[in-house]
């Protein structure tokens, strides 16, 4: 019984540890507002990130570093976009989101969920020590 409620104590401190962590390297975009071909989004829990936005084709035809002190907001105006589905990239140092973007004659829409998430491996040097 007792080596049931140790074992029961590690697994609650590993999956709390493994929250807090991942809490640290989660965010999320959030869209705030549209009208028209302007779309406002905000991004929570970074200071620092690249938004790239890609034609069809892959291609980059935007890319700016954003700074932010409790977050970053954006606003876009897409008035001079054709009609057709962007990719918008969010990229800081842990992860890469992806979020589609879609531009009509009349309105510019952007997903409110990712359509792709990528973490970044990182190497500390106690990691490349212990290998």
């Amino acid at each position: 019984m007792k080596s049931l409620l140790k074992l029961s104590m590690v697994f609650a401190v590993v999956l709390s540890t493994m929250a807090v962590h991942a809490n640290d390297l989660d965010f999320l975009l959030y869209v705030k507002n549209k009208n028209g071909k302007q779309i406002t989004f905000s991004i929570n829990a970074i200071q620092e990130a690249t938004i790239t936005i890609l034609d069809q084709e892959g291609q980059e035809i935007y890319v700016e570093n954003a700074k932010g002190e409790k977050g970053i907001k954006k606003t876009y105006n897409l008035e001079q976009f054709p009609a057709g589905k962007y990719i918008l990239k969010v990229e800081n140092n842990l992860k890469k989101v992806s979020y589609e973007l879609v531009v009509t004659d009349e309105d510019a829409t952007l997903s409110t969920k990712g359509i792709s998430e990528t973490y970044k491996v990182t190497m500390t040097k106690e990691k490349l020590a212990s290998n």
